[in-house]
């Protein structure tokens, strides 16, 4: 890996009143960089961009609401035909992830600083080959046949998505842990539920390895929820064999 960096589009006019801030998200998933990486945040709304200066061994991570969208996938395809790696996260990659992923590598959902590390991780390795579609479609509201559960590798915040397919946390007493999925398409969903208990830190897994339910039942043995801490809910999408 050369470097990383981390863009946020320009905005133009105001909205709600308030003209664009400071790139907090962007600093902080700075932070999470490993410190041998270089990591540059560029800002479209202080500076023209030198977008001339991407190219392979670059990892490029873009921020956008739905507003900056357009400019996103500007600066998008460009990186990519430079050679790029180009990730897209925010509010617009999180309400429409099948859009984004028309212009990126890879798609973040939600919370992003749960699912950096690995993304960065894994381009380390294997540069772009190595970078998966990270995004979950489902409806929210039903569970409509045209709302397929349709997963590639994604690392979900705790509490992030509550009306799921998966239970996003434990609780005292017995717990029900379940992944369900109506198609699975010669695939298999690994789900983990990593938290630490009094103990120490301890990992649940469920595996679907055909469509319909797999359930676990398990009992962390505490007597209030705060007795222990949960730290992610990981699902993957594997090759059944």
């Amino acid at each position: 890996m050369r470097r990383i960096v981390l863009i946020q589009p320009k905005r133009d006019g105001r909205i709600f009143g308030k003209s664009p801030g400071s790139p907090y998200t962007l600093m902080r998933l700075a932070s999470l960089v490993p410190a041998e990486i270089p990591v540059e945040i560029w800002d479209e709304n202080v500076r023209r961009l030198p977008l001339d200066t991407l190219r392979e061994g670059d990892l490029v991570g873009i921020t956008s609401m739905t507003v900056t969208i357009e400019g996103a996938e500007v600066i998008a395809r460009r990186a990519m035909k430079q050679g790029a790696g180009v990730v897209v996260g925010g509010v617009h990659a999180t309400l429409l992830p099948e859009h984004t992923s028309t212009f990126a590598h890879s798609v973040m959902v939600g919370e992003g600083y749960f699912t950096w590390q690995q993304l960065v991780q894994d381009f380390a390795a294997a540069g772009i080959k190595g970078m998966q579609e990270f995004w979950l479609r489902l409806d929210m509201s039903t569970q409509a046949a045209a709302s397929p559960l349709r997963i590639r590798g994604l690392h979900i915040c705790v509490g992030y998505q509550q009306n799921m397919h998966l239970q996003p946390r434990l609780v005292p007493g017995e717990n029900e842990l379940y992944v369900q999925a109506d198609k699975l398409d010669g695939m298999k969903l690994v789900t983990q539920w990593t938290y630490t208990h009094p103990e120490g830190d301890r990992v649940e897994c469920v595996e679907l390895c055909k469509p319909g339910r797999e359930v676990r039942k398990v009992n962390p043995g505490i007597a209030k929820p705060d007795g222990l801490i949960m730290r992610g809910v990981t699902l993957k999408c594997l090759p059944a064999n």
